[in-house]
C-alpha cells in the first residue's frame, strides 16, 4: 500500500500536465456508495433558503467592483508557540472587510515550521466538513517533509471558530467564500512580513475554490494550486454531484430558486469562470480526481480550460483525499518549479 500512496510521479504522465498513480479497485466501489451519505444529510444545505439580505450584499459589492478590494493586512498575534520535532505556532487576527459584508471574524493561522525558508511558504486554505482538519494537517505535514513551511488558514464560516453553518443558506456560502479569500490575502501579507520571499497558495474542496479565486483576484502569490475546485461553485449542488442530494430543494423553491440557471446566477460573484484567468499562470495547476463524484472531472477540466493551465489528474476518489496528500504536495512543488 505504501507504493500506492507514496508520491505523484511525473514520469507516468499520460500527457503533459496529467499525472496518475495506482489506485485499488475497492475504493472505486466505495466512491459509488459515498453519495448515499449526502442523501442521509438531505436538507442540511440551504435549509435557510437563499437569505436574500446576504446575497444582496455580495452581489452589490461585486456590481460596485469592491468585492475583491483587499484591505490593509491585520495584525496577527502569536497565541501559542509550538515545540518538538514538528513545531506548529498558532496566530490569531481579525480580518477587516470594508465592502459592506458582515464582520470579518477571527482568522486562525497554524504555522507549520520546518526548514522551508528557502523554498517558501504555502498558504493552505482549509476546507469544510468532517475531514477538513485531517486533510489540512496531513497536507501541511507532507509539504513540510519536502521542504516548505506551511500556514493553514481557518477563518470564521458564520461565526468565530465555527464553520458548521457555512451552507445554511446560499448567502452564507457566498459570504464564507469571500471572507476566506480575504483571509488568504491577509495570510500572504503576514508571510511576507515574516520574511518569506516565495508564497504559494493551495487548498482542497472549498479551500480549492478559495485558492482559485486568489489566483484570479490577486497576483501576490508565486503559485496557485486549487485542488478539487470547479469553474463554477454553484454546480456543486447540481445533479449528478453528491451534494445535490444534500440540498434542501424545498427551501430553495420557497425563495424562487427552482432551476439550475437561477442557482448558478446566485453563485456568479464567487465563480472563477466569471473572473479573468490569473495574470501569473506559470505557477498555476488545477488538480482533480478521476473518480470524484462531488467535484467531477468535468468541473475541474472547465476551470483548467478557463485558466489555460495544466490539469493534473490523480487516479483517486473523493474519500481518498487524506491518503493522497503526499501526491498533492508533490504537485504543489512541481507547479512552483521546485524539484522534490
Amino acid at each position: 500500500m505504501a507504493s500506492d500512496l507514496a508520491v505523484w510521479r511525473p514520469e507516468v504522465e499520460a500527457a503533459p500536465g496529467v499525472a496518475a498513480i495506482v489506485r485499488p479497485t475497492w475504493v472505486r466501489m466505495a466512491e459509488r456508495v459515498a453519495p448515499l451519505g449526502a442523501r442521509l444529510l438531505g436538507g442540511r444545505h440551504f435549509r435557510g433558503g437563499v437569505e436574500h439580505a446576504l446575497c444582496g450584499k455580495v452581489h452589490g459589492a461585486a456590481a460596485r467592483g469592491i468585492l475583491w478590494a483587499f484591505a490593509p493586512p491585520p495584525a496577527f498575534a502569536r497565541v501559542r508557540r509550538g515545540c518538538g520535532r514538528h513545531p506548529v505556532d498558532a496566530y490569531r487576527g481579525r480580518v477587516p472587510h470594508l465592502n459592506g459584508l458582515p464582520g470579518g471574524g477571527d482568522t486562525l493561522l497554524h504555522h507549520h515550521r520546518g526548514a522551508g525558508a528557502a523554498r517558501g511558504l504555502v498558504v493552505v486554505s482549509r476546507g469544510v466538513g468532517a475531514l477538513a482538519d485531517l486533510v489540512a494537517r496531513r497536507l501541511a505535514a507532507a509539504l513540510v517533509r519536502i521542504g516548505f513551511d506551511v500556514a493553514v488558514v481557518s477563518s470564521a464560516g458564520c461565526g468565530p471558530g465555527d464553520d458548521r453553518l457555512w451552507a445554511q443558506s446560499i448567502g452564507r456560502v457566498l459570504v464564507t467564500i469571500v471572507r476566506r479569500v480575504h483571509a488568504g490575502v491577509a495570510a500572504e501579507a503576514w508571510a511576507r512580513q515574516l520574511g518569506y520571499r516565495r508564497v504559494l497558495a493551495a487548498g482542497v474542496g472549498l479551500g480549492g475554490t478559495v485558492t482559485a479565486l486568489l489566483g484570479a483576484t490577486t497576483a501576490r502569490f508565486d503559485a496557485c494550486v486549487p485542488i478539487l475546485a470547479g469553474a463554477h461553485p454553484g454546480r456543486l449542488w447540481l445533479p449528478p454531484r453528491g451534494f445535490a442530494r444534500a440540498a434542501d430543494h424545498a427551501a430553495l423553491a420557497r425563495d424562487a430558486v427552482r432551476d439550475a440557471r437561477t442557482l448558478l446566477r446566485l453563485f456568479d460573484p464567487v465563480a472563477p469562470c466569471r473572473l479573468p484567468p490569473p495574470r501569473r499562470r506559470a505557477g498555476c495547476a488545477v488538480v482533480g480526481l478521476r473518480y470524484d463524484r462531488q467535484v467531477p472531472p468535468s468541473d475541474v477540466q472547465a476551470l483548467a480550460a478557463h485558466w489555460r493551465a495544466g490539469a493534473v489528474w490523480l487516479e483517486r476518489s473523493h474519500i481518498e483525499v487524506p491518503l493522497a496528500v503526499r501526491a498533492l504536495a508533490a504537485v504543489v512543488a512541481h507547479a512552483a518549479g521546485v524539484r522534490t
